[in-house]
């Protein structure tokens, strides 16, 4: 009997393949992974392109509002100090400053996050870049009626090695902050010591206390977001939620760090943690 040409042949052997089916949901997850990893390479890619472009805008963006205030302060020394006009040159100089003031933070913010940013690290005194931001602050502080105690053990050594322009950044952001947000006839307590907690580096602690409001726990770190403000203050102070960040980035750059808390007694607690020296530097170009 002869098999059928349509019959298929064996040796009396049967051969079976078996395929595992694909898992549709997992299929989709790698999907959206693969996707979402997409999406944040491209964000990161804008925003580096972002803060090149306003780190190479800094000269023509700063330049015209020099100008500016320039003629406006020519005009205002030039006409009666009691004149409308002289109130007009007045309101473009105060209007000016603060468009100056918020075109600085955001150039400073590009050129620190695009790594354009140079340090000149040198052996400075913290105590006396401290002594030099409440001495910035003092018109603001007896405006308010807030007084400043600072404290440090007299055998501490305050020296290390840092920028100081930069760190004097810091101290003024974290002393305007505490000013602004403190009611007034209230104290701010400033305090240095020394610790080990950065790699176990000997490491010089600088911590501003206020009387405020504080911060809500859940927001502790966010503070320290690019335009984000406490939900206690955004509506009391202004500001643009940059100087927070900027410290931020000065103190990563210092190989330091930067941390909010909350006092026990009410207020905010801003702490910086400041390496005595640097294993990598940088220096101005």
């Amino acid at each position: 009997m002869h098999s059928s040409p349509h019959q298929p042949q064996n040796n009396g052997t049967i051969s079976m393949q078996s395929q595992k089916p694909k898992d549709p949901v997992c299929a989709k997850k790698k999907c959206l992974q693969h996707a979402l990893l997409s999406a944040k390479e491209t964000a990161e890619s804008a925003n580096q392109a972002k803060s090149e472009f306003l780190a190479n805008m800094s000269h023509e963006l700063r330049t015209p509002m020099h100008g500016i205030l320039s003629y406006a302060d020519m005009g205002a020394r030039k006409v009666e100090a009691d004149s409308n006009l002289f109130h007009y040159f007045s309101m473009i100089q105060g209007c000016g400053n603060r468009l100056l003031g918020l075109l600085n933070d955001l150039l400073d913010l590009a050129k620190l996050e695009a790594g354009r940013m140079n340090f000149n690290f040198q052996k400075n005194d913290l105590l006396e870049v401290v002594r030099t931001g409440i001495e910035e602050m003092a018109e603001l502080m007896q405006a308010r009626k807030i007084k400043c105690v600072i404290s440090s053990s007299e055998d501490i050594n305050t020296e290390a090695c840092f920028d100081e322009s930069k760190m004097l950044q810091v101290v003024r952001n974290i002393l305007s902050n505490a000013t602004k947000f403190s009611p007034s006839d209230k104290q701010i307590w400033i305090s240095l010591t020394e610790t080990t907690l950065i790699e176990n580096r000997k490491t010089l602690s600088f911590s501003v206390r206020d009387e405020g409001l504080g911060i809500p726990n859940a927001e502790l770190d966010s503070v320290f977001d690019k335009f984000v403000q406490s939900s206690k203050t955004r509506t009391d102070a202004g500001g643009t939620g940059l100087g927070l960040p900027i410290c931020r980035q000065i103190m990563e750059a210092h190989n330091g760090k930067i941390t909010a808390l909350n006092h026990s007694d009410g207020g905010a607690i801003f702490t910086v943690l400041l390496p005595r020296e640097q294993t990598k530097k940088k220096t101005e170009e």
